[in-house]
């Protein structure tokens, strides 16, 4: 039986934007920390090798509220280049978006609850696996 799986918000943080991520595009994406002179702030993760801290909800501008869920089920912007299935570990590429990865040792932002094969991108249902998490060696 087909499912329609939706968000189940879980844990939210909120810290400073510091950058512009008001387009549409960014909703959705995966966020790491980072800082400024005043302290902790979220940016674009775009790379498996950083430290994810969850998924971007909002869409602010510099120094806005970033509305970032570090637990639940979030949606995620995807790059379905190649075929995600459920469960797949996925990982941060450019911009954030989110992306298959099989490699050992890369940061995951989870898992999805959703195939993809569309080969472009879209938004799928992610499984949070929470901060710092990494994927296992591929068997």
């Amino acid at each position: 039986m087909a499912q329609n799986i939706g968000e189940v918000p879980g844990t939210k943080l909120t810290l400073p934007s510091d950058g512009d991520y008001s387009a549409e595009a960014n909703q959705y994406t995966i966020v790491k920390l980072g800082s400024d002179s005043e302290g902790a702030t979220i940016e674009q993760a775009a790379a498996a090798s950083s430290i994810f801290v969850g998924i971007l909800q909002n869409r602010p501008n510099t120094g806005q509220a970033a509305e970032v869920m570090v637990t639940g089920i979030s949606f995620l912007k995807v790059d379905s280049s190649t075929d995600i299935a459920i469960g797949d570990a996925i990982t941060a590429t450019t911009g954030g978006v989110g992306i298959k990865t099989t490699t050992a040792l890369d940061s995951i932002i989870g898992y999805a609850l959703k195939a993809r094969t569309a080969n472009d991108t879209g938004i799928i249902p992610v499984l949070i696996a929470g901060p710092s998490a990494s994927v296992k060696a591929a068997s």
